[in-house]
């Protein structure tokens, strides 16, 4: 359990989840609050663990919707993805950092709005997504997923592996597929039918065939 870390900006939630840790047989210290934005400096002055290139799996469920404004966070400039801008979303930083957050070779599972994903205008988000990483796998949710914790944005989950230095990658196959039943609907009750069961098992047969190609 020492080998888990999380980073969380709201103080109680931060608590909660340590808490949450001890009755899980510790691993609690390596919870941290703060914004998981900010200069890697300040981060690694609250624990020396999260610097970068240090982890190997990486799980994230970033805020969307929320602008950082140049104004008001001096940081913007010092990302690729926010250099030379007035604002940008966090979405889109958070996939920067998380990326500066893996080690090469390190595995990213990251929910993500499908704007990101479609729409012409962040063309360069999903460029610089391709150029860091090889995306693995993309898993299309319902538009309910998280209408019961409050948002109503369509998100997908994107699976992506850290590119080593100097790795580059030509056309490779990417899995890609639809979960209409994710264990519960739009009210939170419990959907006896999940297709993230299946999912898994395909993503499994697409790997090993992989192997062979």
């Amino acid at each position: 359990m020492n080998n888990l870390f999380g980073i969380e900006i709201n103080d109680q939630i931060a608590r909660v989840c340590k808490m949450n840790m001890i009755i899980h047989d510790d691993g609690h210290t390596n919870i941290i609050s703060t914004d998981s934005l900010r200069p890697f400096e300040g981060i690694t002055e609250i624990h020396k663990a999260f610097r970068k290139e240090h982890f190997d799996i990486l799980l994230t469920n970033p805020p969307f919707g929320a602008v950082v404004k140049s104004t008001e966070k001096d940081y913007l400039d010092k990302y690729e993805l926010g250099k030379g801008r007035k604002n940008q979303k966090t979405e889109i930083l958070f996939i920067e950092r998380c990326l500066d957050f893996l080690k090469p070779d390190g595995r990213m599972a990251i929910v993500l709005p499908d704007g990101i994903l479609t729409n012409s205008s962040l063309q360069y988000v999903r460029d610089f997504l391709m150029e860091k990483s090889q995306i693995l796998a993309i898993v299309s949710l319902p538009q309910f997923a998280f209408t019961h914790f409050g948002a109503g944005v369509k998100s997908s989950l994107v699976f992506v592996r850290k590119k080593k230095p100097d790795e580059e990658l030509d056309n490779y196959p990417i899995f890609m597929t639809i979960a209409e039943h994710i264990g519960y609907d739009a009210t939170g009750r419990k959907d006896p039918i999940n297709d993230l069961d299946r999912v898994l098992e395909e993503y499994r047969k697409f790997e090993k065939n992989l192997r062979w190609i």
